[in-house]
């Protein structure tokens, strides 16, 4: 007859007993993330960090935004290719960089190509240098092709004002281009969709937005925004 573990007694830990690793019964399915990853694609610091969906909330608007993303973040860890593009808007605090890199955490888990998460000013450095050198590598490792091509890719909208009012055509183009490969794009930004238009043409954002029956969802984001209000040419986070 086996013996019991003398560190747990067969109980387990939540974090796994260091003796036996064994998981306690309220923590079996606890997803863990390798610590082992390219420090260019996943920061240290969110390095086997899991996001979690917030508490519940009252305001229906909120709750149904946290459904939204805890049904694409099991999607991720599900290892299932995600059909369609998002943008994905909130304010500052709420933690989308914890969502992002642990939906890339995941497709690395289920061997997806995954790029680091890159803003809208790296995206479009990388377009114009490469026109010109097309083997131009962005961070020395990334280059066009590979960015454009990976099968993940989240991307965030730059806080430098001039460009993000000028980031509605880039992120048309970038969606394009990637559902011309059959792939995904997924954008995260503090700002709602429509405080980003230049003010001389407040509905120029419509360029991404197509709610028709046969609309191509990796060119027209579904769009997800958790705000108090939904703003028109501002600037609130």
């Amino acid at each position: 007859m086996q013996s019991k573990c003398t560190r747990c007694y067969d109980l387990g830990t939540p974090d796994g007993c260091p003796k036996c690793g064994k998981l306690s019964s309220s923590n079996k399915n606890k997803i863990v993330f390798s610590s082992d990853i390219d420090n260019s694609i996943i920061p240290t610091k969110y390095q086997g960090v899991v996001w979690t969906r917030p508490d519940e909330v009252k305001n229906k608007l909120f709750y149904d935004f946290d459904s939204d993303l805890d049904k694409i973040h099991k999607k991720f860890l599900s290892g299932a290719n995600l059909k369609l593009s998002l943008f994905i808007a909130a304010p500052q605090k709420y933690d989308k960089l914890t969502f992002a890199y642990s939906c890339m955490q995941a497709g690395l888990m289920n061997k997806f190509r995954v790029a680091p998460l890159l803003s809208t000013s790296d995206i479009r450095r990388l377009m114009c240098i490469s026109q010109i050198s097309p083997f131009f590598k962005l961070y020395k490792s990334w280059t066009y092709d590979l960015v454009m091509s990976a099968d993940i890719l989240f991307v965030t909208i730059t806080h430098i004002d001039n460009n993000r009012h000028d980031d509605i055509m880039l992120l048309h183009e970038l969606y394009d281009t990637r559902a011309r490969l059959d792939l995904p794009t997924i954008v995260i930004s503090d700002y709602t969709l429509e405080s980003m238009v230049p003010k001389w043409d407040s509905k120029i954002y419509s360029v991404l937005v197509d709610i028709g029956k046969n609309a191509d969802l990796l060119r027209y984001p579904r769009i997800l925004q958790r705000f108090d209000y939904m703003g028109g040419n501002n600037d609130d986070k």
